[in-house]
């Protein structure tokens, strides 16, 4: 293999890192809201609270969230602070899979590939 060719390679799986931990950075809270006082923040709080206390959606609870709600809301509670953060990484590797996916032809396979990206998302 050469050199440019190694290096072409080197450079689109260094990009495809940079995108996951991007996407990993967006869509994981590391760092959750605190819960407030309040009537906007309360159905946060409660929808929380129910998946704490075991409650089923849609008979014991019925709100237009589910369990996993807390990945929309980024909300803290001890009870769900897992379901956040392992349904947010789960949510972030589905969607870099997919945009590596979609992208597969423009970076992968091309050897012009900036100008490419570049002509992807050109907005006509």
């Amino acid at each position: 293999m050469s050199k440019k060719l190694y290096y072409l390679h080197l450079s689109r799986i260094v990009l495809a890192g940079l995108l996951f931990v991007t996407i990993i950075a967006i869509f994981v809270p590391f760092m959750p809201y605190m819960p407030s006082s309040g009537l906007d923040p309360s159905w946060v709080y409660g929808t929380n609270q129910a998946v704490a206390q075991g409650l089923i959606f849609g008979r014991d609870f019925i709100f237009t969230t589910g369990p996993y709600g807390s990945i929309y809301t980024k909300a803290f509670h001890p009870a769900t602070d897992y379901l956040m953060l392992i349904g947010g990484f789960y949510l972030s590797i589905c969607y870099g899979l997919l945009i590596l996916f979609l992208l597969k032809e423009t970076i992968f396979e091309m050897d012009d590939y900036p100008v490419c990206i570049v002509n992807r998302f050109h907005i006509f």
